[in-house]
């Protein structure tokens, strides 16, 4: 028995010359949450407009709950795929208030069922006393919220979210972001959730999609895309991380500023050059006027601080310190590695050009 919800099959989409979405696949499970993490224009929001059918994709197809909805020569229209799409800017009614909005999905259903369907979304999602509230009366959040109901009053079998928390307050995203989380958790909803913040992607979702110019570079669980990524590319996006150029000798990377144990996903030999990934714990920093690594910038935030630290080569990487006195724009430091847990090695044949 087919039990995935979607399933998306070498999935291509070109405007004109430009190759949007490119020979993407990956499936769903009932219940999970995947989200699709990637710069703007990377292809995001085309590819959850394919899935719910508002484009036509050029190859590939694309099921749900093991029916055909896309093909090169066909496509089941927005409608009849039981989909639910929460925007980015909500795209509410201005000119109905958040009871009709809620409502407008299911007017198919008698007066009864949409009553008690109705209040089922408003307790859900705290709305109860907004009913007669208009979209412009209501805070952000609680417009995202509005958005979200109305999306999911169907009950639809997959719920599509564009980057909806970009319009919230930088000091509110974190708490809707856990909110959205558990009701989709608590009603067992799948959904595709987009976004370009790793924060949220990883907070969010059970997988990862780390898409680039309209191609799935890795899909995982945040934890193995965090530790073992497969190119720089998808390791800067999901991490604030610096690289050390290598050399691998035995067991051991010899690098400028030591050699250090290593692990890899790839075919690596003695002797090849390497990337090692390094975040901002992997290094003690210690002001030492002798050190021929300087602090070149510092970023205070409360309870640490994040200083680049630029080596002898010119390497910028990114380390972390607890107490910020003393390292300062032009301080000298020498880096001493943290724990004996091996640092993450990238073949240079995988190197990718960071924008």
């Amino acid at each position: 028995m087919n039990t995935k919800i979607i399933e998306c099959n070498e999935v291509t989409k070109n405007f004109g010359d430009k190759s949007v979405i490119d020979n993407v696949s990956f499936n769903l499970n009932p219940g999970e949450i995947l989200s699709i993490l990637g710069p703007s224009g990377g292809g995001k929001t085309t590819l959850l407009r394919l899935i719910a059918g508002f484009e036509i994709l050029d190859r590939g197809e694309i099921y749900i709950n093991g029916n055909l909805m896309s093909s090169s020569n066909f496509g089941l229209p927005p409608e009849k795929r039981s989909v639910g799409m929460v925007f980015q800017d909500y795209m509410l009614f201005p000119h109905l208030n958040v009871e009709e909005n809620i409502l407008f999905g299911i007017s198919h259903l008698d007066k009864n069922a949409r009553s008690k369907r109705l209040n089922e979304i408003l307790d859900l999602l705290h709305l109860t006393g907004l009913e007669h509230s208009s979209p412009h009366e209501l805070s952000g959040g609680e417009q995202q919220r509005v958005a979200l109901g109305r999306s999911l009053a169907p009950r639809p079998s997959i719920l599509l979210m564009d980057e909806p928390f970009s319009n919230i307050d930088a000091n509110m995203r974190a708490g809707m972001c856990n909110e959205v989380e558990s009701v989709l958790r608590e009603n067992n909803v799948t959904a595709v959730f987009v976004t370009h913040d790793r924060d949220e992607a990883f907070s969010i979702g059970n997988r990862i999609a780390v898409i680039e110019k309209g191609r799935i570079e890795q899909i995982d669980v945040p934890e193995v895309l965090y530790r073992s990524p497969t190119t720089r590319f998808v390791a800067s996006i999901t991490s604030n991380c610096g690289f050390i150029r290598g050399k691998i000798s035995g067991e051991k990377v010899i690098t400028e500023i030591g050699s250090f144990n290593w692990e890899s996903e790839e075919d690596i030999m003695d002797g090849d050059e390497v990337d090692l990934v390094s975040h901002t714990a992997d290094f003690v920093c210690n002001l030492d006027p002798e050190g021929i690594n300087v602090v070149q910038s510092r970023d205070f935030k409360g309870d640490e601080t994040i200083i680049s630290v630029k080596l002898k080569s010119g390497t910028v990487l990114p380390c972390r310190v607890n107490n910020s006195a003393g390292f300062n724009p032009g301080s000298k430091i020498t880096l001493t590695r943290f724990g004996n847990e091996p640092l993450f090695a990238l073949k240079k044949s995988n190197f990718r050009q960071i924008k």
